[in-house]
């Protein structure tokens, strides 16, 4: 019997996006991109995925008559005052501030790159293999979806390209304006590195199955492989959880004026994070133990 092959998180719920109240309050609080982000993600995501079943999901047009119900009054009553705010918000603050160096806020194409890596360098190695795992979430069987057709690691994914693209893009650029895809790489962590719930479920299963199971050879091996693994993930995200720590007291020891704590605080983190991604890689090793154990049985 192959070993069963479970999600991270089994039960995660498509999540409605954008809620129309809060991508209206977006909107007047930033502007056009509050609906332009979200819009593109999904149109993106179902042209990729063929899940139109999203839409419908959605209620598009029953949100439509909420969204314009809170976003219209402000800028009705705001142009009907000032007749030449409409060209400058919508043009000036929009198509010229994406299109011109309007603002001479003007960055490289790979303006935000450093950012990203500077800002996750503990995590480098999940943040890759939470866009792996999104990448292959966009074909097949949805990989951690309770809703048929549902892929929320590629609608994350996605999300956190599209923005990065965009703003890439963009004639002008600010360090800030790069946090609205912070979330969505955060769920690709989590779904990555939050494996205890995923062995869980698999050791509750194997415990279904022992008394039918319990003299095979290949269920004996597969149980000391999950004991293996247990204890592996266990200190891998222990250290994984210290280099964190570690990264936060140095962050504080460089707020407060003391740079030689500091360096030497992050740099005991970085050793706790190369000690995670070692175990981290053996881990994964034996976890292709356990599905040669169940091929050596179809042999």
């Amino acid at each position: 019997m192959r070993q069963p092959t479970l999600p991270p998180f089994a039960d995660i719920r498509p999540i409605k996006l954008p809620p129309r109240p809060r991508m209206a309050l977006a909107v007047l609080s930033k502007g056009l991109i509050g609906l332009v982000i979200p819009g593109m993600v999904l149109v993106v995501y179902t042209l990729t995925t063929w899940d139109w079943a999203l839409w419908k999901r959605l209620h598009v047009f029953s949100g439509l008559l909420v969204f314009f119900a809170i976003a219209s009054p402000w800028f009705i009553l705001v142009s009907i005052k000032n007749p030449e705010f409409a060209h400058f918000f919508f043009i000036h603050e929009h198509w010229d501030r994406f299109t011109k160096d309007t603002h001479n806020r003007k960055g490289h194409p790979l303006y935000f790159v450093p950012l990203i890596l500077v800002g996750f360098i503990p995590w480098l190695w999940q943040l890759a293999q939470g866009f792996i795992n999104a990448w292959k979430d966009r074909r097949g069987e949805p990989a951690v979806s309770a809703v048929s057709g549902f892929r929320p690691l590629w609608l994350a994914g996605l999300w956190a390209v599209l923005i990065f693209a965009f703003f890439s893009k963009s004639q002008s650029k600010l360090p800030g304006y790069i946090m609205p895809i912070f979330p969505a790489i955060s769920l690709l962590m989590l779904a990555y590195t939050n494996r205890f719930l995923a062995l869980a479920n698999l050791i509750r299963s194997l415990h279904a199955q022992h008394d039918q199971r319990k003299h095979e050879h290949s269920y004996r091996g597969q149980l000391a492989n999950l004991r293996k693994r247990l204890r592996l993930i266990r200190r891998m995200q222990t250290y994984g959880g210290l280099s964190f720590f570690l990264c936060v007291v140095s962050m504080l020891s460089l707020f407060f004026g003391n740079e030689q704590a500091g360096r030497w605080v992050f740099a005991s983190s970085l050793v706790c994070l190369m000690v995670s991604l070692a175990m981290s890689v053996v881990e994964i090793r034996i976890s292709l133990d356990a599905l040669e154990i169940e091929l050596a049985d179809l042999d």
